[in-house]
């Protein structure tokens, strides 16, 4: 029967590794001052256990505290040491006469994840990827990407998405998706992480509207947890990520989203579970057109070497005139939108800062692009008619994957106002290809003997 569980943090000492128990239940196990136990030392289990023993060679001490002593069992060798090596925290369980000392759970997960991913690269198997609020998989096909640019193959093996629409755009021109790959239609609440594989590799764009600062003004936001399509999903995720134990973890949002008790608590709850966080702010210098920022975090697992270097993955168009398709001047697509001019006028006098972003075929960059460009929402790029400048349109489906980056393929199928949601809440596709291939560059510095697979 057990009787006492304890978490302990393992102590350098010149003669190895220390690890001490005192007072609670240790005399109720049998384990009473003066009393004599045997040490045995499993290397391959990696434990300790301490029986009770009158051949013992080890005796129970005793720690004063106040006028009450207790038991101490004090042990520190080299032996604990070479045990111990890789890990600083250890679980000691102990039962009637028998005391057994093993990894911390969480070093455990963090062994058996690196071990599956030594033996996938050197068994030349895929790198297996997941994904939560996949979305249309954008930021998934171009980590996917950029893993293959190494010689990487990847395999998705589940994605979550709530929305019907977007999933079935993926699940059709997405080629990340194979027949054993499992779609997942709902939010990240409704997943039953038993019901899902361990992946090597865990990619997830968390909702990002009301944490940005347009969404904070608009919705009347303090912080962005207290919207409710925003402060659930990542608790849900951080569950998935601890159950599921994945050795890279890949998070897109907004750059405001560093700030937010979000992150602070996915950084707190990560770094306990044994990952090294690195985040950094990603943009058109890797290769897109548009001037949108996001955020990435790469979390890996601690015995994973991994830092940011990223570089562009091509080369970025000079002028939006590159980009733009070729639309006839009495395309209904031109509007005059003399609505959003008196707006501006108004902004101008109320003196709000809100102007009308207005491009051309000269224009070396468009600002973000969002989720609701088919609205024509004034602060959003409005092309302007080179032969009438009072008429002015949106930028097509084509065009809006083209200042991101991103393949129009991806998006086929769906109607303009969906494929615009699809792109505007996604990632600049240059700069998540330049993250697959840091990831993939790591991978190769740590492992050069593993088999690299050339990819399809």
């Amino acid at each position: 029967m057990t009787l006492q569980i304890s978490y302990l943090n393992l102590a350098h000492h010149k003669n190895g590794k220390r690890l001490w128990l005192q007072g609670l239940r240790l005399e109720e196990a049998g384990y009473e001052i003066g009393t004599l136990y045997a040490l045995h030392y499993d290397d391959e289990q990696h434990k300790i256990v301490l029986s009770l023993s009158e051949q013992g060679t080890n005796r129970v001490s005793r720690k004063r505290a106040g006028a009450h002593f207790y038991p101490l069992i004090d042990i520190v060798n080299q032996q604990v040491k070479t045990l111990f090596e890789s890990v600083e925290r250890v679980r000691a369980t102990i039962e009637n006469g028998t005391i057994t000392i093993d990894y911390h759970e969480y070093d455990q997960k963090r062994i058996e994840r690196e071990n599956r991913l030594r033996m996938t690269l050197e068994q030349g198997r895929p790198i297996t990827t997941a994904s939560a609020a996949h979305g249309a998989g954008i930021m998934d096909y171009y980590i996917h990407q950029g893993l293959a640019d190494e010689g990487y193959r990847s395999s998705l093996i589940w994605a979550i998405e709530p929305v019907n629409d977007y999933l079935q755009c993926s699940l059709r021109n997405n080629p990340i998706w194979a027949y054993q790959s499992v779609a997942i239609e709902g939010r990240l609440e409704d997943v039953n992480s038993s019901d899902l594989e361990p992946p090597l590799l865990f990619c997830a764009g968390l909702p990002c509207v009301s944490h940005s600062r347009s969404g904070k003004s608009k919705k009347g936001l303090k912080n962005g947890e207290t919207d409710e399509s925003a402060g659930n999903p990542f608790i849900s995720w951080l569950a998935l990520i601890k159950q599921l134990s994945p050795v890279v973890i890949l998070l897109e949002n907004v750059p405001e989203y560093q700030t937010s008790l979000s992150m602070h608590m996915i950084r707190e709850a990560l770094s306990d579970w044994q990952y090294a966080v690195h985040e950094i702010i990603v943009d058109r210098e890797l290769g897109a057109f548009e001037d949108r920022k996001r955020m990435a975090m790469v979390a890996v697992s601690r015995g994973i070497n991994f830092s940011f270097d990223l570089k562009p993955t091509r080369q970025r168009e000079q002028f939006l005139g590159e980009i733009l398709e070729d639309i006839p001047d009495d395309s209904n697509r031109w509007k005059a939108l003399e609505y959003l001019e008196a707006k501006e006028a108004r902004d101008k006098a109320a003196g709000k800062g809100f102007r009308m972003q207005l491009v051309d075929q000269h224009s070396s960059a468009v600002l973000t692009v969002g989720r609701h460009y088919a609205k024509f929402r004034s602060t959003e790029a409005l092309v302007v008619n080179e032969h009438d400048p009072a008429s002015k349109r949106l930028l097509t489906v084509r065009e809006h994957c083209r200042v991101k980056g991103i393949d129009p393929s991806l998006v086929d199928g769906l109607s303009s106002t969906k494929a615009h949601q699809c792109l505007g809440q996604s990632v600049l596709g240059p700069a998540f290809q330049a993250i697959g291939r840091n990831i993939a560059q790591c991978l190769k510095q740590q492992f050069p003997s593993s088999v690299i697979n050339q990819a399809a």
